[in-house]
């Protein structure tokens, strides 16, 4: 399964590569990481602030509406996580290719 996995990634980046070329596809994985870098941080913190909130909660109301956005907040996290290892496969891959 990796290896098919792989194979798909190296034929993306090479379609890419085709398309742009090789410094603005440098460029674009150079700027991407540190966007979602930045973007799974400010998320984390958002997540953080409402476990806050739900600790100082005195009541149940006060406590369900953050536990709600920390899960809704939580699954995009885990988007983002997933995005960041994506993108970081595709980048070993356009390593690879352009370093052949």
């Amino acid at each position: 399964m990796e290896r098919e996995e792989r194979k798909l990634q190296y034929k993306r980046v090479k379609e890419l590569i085709d398309d742009l070329d090789v410094g603005a596809m440098d460029d674009c994985f150079q700027d991407e990481p540190k966007i979602t870098s930045k973007d799974i941080i400010a998320l984390r913190e958002k997540i953080e602030k409402l476990k806050g909130l739900v600790l100082e909660a005195r009541n149940s109301d006060e406590k369900m509406d953050p536990n709600y956005d920390i899960e809704d907040y939580e699954g995009l996290f885990k988007i983002l996580v997933a995005k960041f290892e994506i993108f970081s496969k595709k980048y070993q891959c356009f390593l690879e290719y352009t370093d052949e």
